[in-house]
């Protein structure tokens, strides 16, 4: 998975590229439980805090 700190989406060094297991929730829907110290988890809190969600990339394969 890939994700951008939506606060500096431009500045690749605060971009993340990690291995996290996902859950099938529904036709559209994923489920992720990140650990709160992995960059993942500090994207998306960012991103809460702003109301707007966090755009990612899933690589499969």
């Amino acid at each position: 998975m890939v994700s951008r700190d939506p606060l500096d989406p431009d500045n690749f060094g605060k971009q993340n590229v990690g291995i996290y297991r996902m859950e099938v929730k529904g036709k559209r829907k994923l489920g992720l439980q990140p650990v709160p110290m992995h960059d993942i988890a500090l994207h998306l809190h960012k991103a809460e805090e702003r109301g707007e969600d966090l755009p990612i990339a899933i690589h499969v394969g």
